[in-house]
């Protein structure tokens, strides 16, 4: 297909299904990525392109992700508004003030969060939510009221979606005025636990902020977090040290051991290490520590079974997995790294539903379920999903090599061969090879490893 074709394609809207085009994977294949707009799975091997006139795409909007009914990893925006006084005494005020502010202070330690600062929502002291937003460009808003009656204090909280028009969360307060700090640290405690459920960590924060009640140990689980998302071998470093102080001041507690075992995990499959051998060691040990302990939120079985992985035991790390999503369903981080060992085992179909699920349970998900997701489409043959969700993980993270070499196998296996050859020329790094690359993926199946290799090395990439 010609690049004039492709530009008439991407602009066209037919009445087939809904405005779509219907096209198999080899088409979607060669199609450059500003044609892919929107992918619908209707079966096997049958995706959809919707021009940019549909209201499914967007400038910035990668329409393929949400119509696979998965949530943009958006980083959630908040402002928190003025509480209002129902009431002209001082003491209401000064309570309705630092409520809000100890509120502020707490959201700015969530990672994930885009916090609009105090002093611009003072400007709008007086106005109402609706008056304010169009000016603050944040999504949510989380307001309050404070009413005093005697040595009664009810404190109404609410937060609300304004691009969708809906009211997310709320919840009444009702308190004796004893001491108005105690009141204040318990209520901005609740509100923020609430907030972190509802637009950064999902339930698993509720489980967190249960686990560390030390608010040292919490601050630096919450800094380690930040920096560990951000994946680079940098921040991960930095993310250690974080957890690392966690174990120490909460040693009772497996979430600092866990997310130890998880950074070392990291290293030693990115390659941010000098001893590969020596990370995934740590990582292991790190990991049975974490196990001796309660496991609360089933994440310290999830990093052993995934250091199993790592292993070669792939039966082990399969039941310790499972174990782990047993522990909590509901759990994103359990869920997907689930899904990384059942793509590892040969389990695709699953581990696209467990990936699909941990990405829906987690308001703001690490991008490597993206990496996870595009490869279990790829091997289940779902080539052209997996070119798009490739596509949508460079989006967010333009440098990633797994995704790059994600979007390079992808594209020889859906005959896009062209492209397949610019992409891989243009993720060239000194002292990389195709078969270095893929010895270093813990698949079972030692076929899958050397038609990735296979793959790469069709794109030009040196064996």
């Amino acid at each position: 297909m010609s690049g004039d074709a492709v530009d008439r394609a991407s602009g066209l809207i037919v009445a087939a299904r809904g405005g779509e085009i219907h096209l198999d994977d080899e088409v979607l294949a060669r199609l450059p990525a500003r044609a892919a707009r929107t992918l619908v799975e209707t079966k096997p091997g049958d995706h959809a392109l919707v021009s940019d006139d549909s209201p499914a795409a967007g400038p910035g909007l990668p329409a393929q992700l949400d119509r696979l009914d998965i949530p943009l990893p958006d980083r959630p925006s908040i402002i928190l508004l003025p509480f209002r006084c129902m009431g002209e005494d001082p003491e209401s005020a000064a309570l309705a003030d630092g409520l809000r502010l100890d509120i502020q202070n707490a959201l700015v330690k969530l990672s994930g969060l885009l916090l609009i600062a105090a002093g611009t929502a003072n400007v709008f002291r007086n106005a109402s939510s609706e008056q304010a937003v169009p000016h603050l460009g944040a999504r949510h808003v989380l307001e309050g009221t404070v009413q005093r009656a005697g040595d009664r204090v009810r404190v109404s909280v609410e937060l609300t979606d304004t691009q969708a028009s809906t009211l997310v969360w709320s919840e009444r307060y009702d308190r004796t005025l004893d001491d108005t700090f105690v009141l204040q640290d318990e209520i901005a405690e609740r509100v923020v636990t609430a907030l972190d459920v509802k637009l950064s960590s999902g339930e698993q924060g509720r489980v967190w902020r249960k686990c560390l009640t030390d608010t040292r140990a919490r601050d630096h689980f919450y800094a380690g977090m930040h920096g560990f998302f951000e994946m680079s071998a940098e921040s991960n470093a930095g993310a250690r040290a974080r957890f690392e102080r966690v174990a120490e001041i909460v040693p009772d507690s497996p979430l600092g051991p866990t997310w130890v075992a998880l950074c070392y995990w990291f290293e030693a499959t990115r390659g941010w290490s000098d001893d590969p051998q020596a990370s995934r060691s740590h990582a292991g040990e790190w990991a049975e520590r974490a196990v001796q302990s309660e496991d609360a939120d089933g994440q310290a079985h999830t990093v052993l079974g995934n250091v199993r992985l790592l292993q070669g035991r792939h039966d082990e790390a399969l039941a310790i997995a499972r174990k782990a999503v047993s522990i909590r369903p509901g759990c994103t981080n359990s869920n997907g790294f689930l899904a990384n060992v059942l793509l590892h085992c040969g389990e695709y179909h699953d581990a696209i539903a467990h990936a699909k699920r941990a990405i829906r349970l987690s308001p703001v998900y690490p991008p490597w379920f993206l990496e996870i997701l595009a490869a279990a489409y790829r091997e289940a043959g779902q080539v052209g999903f997996a070119i798009s969700v490739a596509r949508e993980l460079l989006r967010i993270v333009p440098g990633s090599l797994h995704g790059r070499m994600l979007l390079v196998s992808a594209l020889v296996r859906g005959g896009g061969l062209a492209e397949a050859r610019r992409v891989a020329g243009d993720a060239r790094e000194p002292g990389f090879s195709a078969g270095g690359y893929s010895a270093g993926l813990p698949y079972r199946d030692a076929a899958v490893i050397e038609r990735i290799a296979d793959d790469l090395r069709r794109a030009g990439l040196p064996d």
